[in-house]
């Protein structure tokens, strides 16, 4: 069996409910074709606070593609 897993983190959109007048971006574990969203997550009024926490992590900024959903703003692996 594989142990290794993608961590990979969705930035959405202000308004996301429950959470109105923020962003929140969720951490997703991908393992074996399987995606789950663990309970870690990041809240903030405003967008650069989420980004520089990500950054400082060392992750990498992905754009959205046509296919995701539209309150994705970005994703980072």
């Amino acid at each position: 069996m594989n142990d290794d897993k993608l961590i990979v983190w969705t930035v959405y959109d202000l308004g996301m409910p429950p959470y109105p007048n923020n962003y929140i971006a969720w951490k997703f574990s991908v393992a074996n074709g399987k995606v789950t969203r663990t309970e870690e997550h990041m809240i903030a009024p405003h967008l650069e606070m989420i980004q520089r926490e990500l950054q400082r992590r060392g992750l990498v900024k992905l754009m959205p593609t046509k296919e995701d959903d539209p309150s994705i703003i970005e994703t980072w692996l």
